[in-house]
């Protein structure tokens, strides 16, 4: 039986170990994976906010600012 503060520390060890062989903060691992989602999802024919929203955005103004800033255009000249 694992008592729940060992637990948290084993999982916060896990994603230490994770993060230190990606060199990249886990934040933004995953908007990178959701973005790149998100751009499968558009080429596919998805609008914008199906594409945000099945990826994991909850704010589709936000997603449409880090989509630019990742690939220097917006989603909807992405299509």
């Amino acid at each position: 039986r694992v008592e729940k503060g060992r637990l948290e520390m084993r999982v916060d060890a896990a994603v230490n170990s994770i993060v230190q062989d990606m060199g990249v903060p886990l934040k933004a691992y995953l908007i990178d994976k959701k973005l790149q989602h998100s751009r499968h999802l558009l080429r596919l024919g998805s609008n914008v906010t199906e594409a945000a929203l099945e990826s994991g955005f909850q704010n589709v103004s936000y997603f449409i600012q880090l989509y630019k800033n990742k690939y220097g255009v917006t989603p909807h000249k992405s299509k």
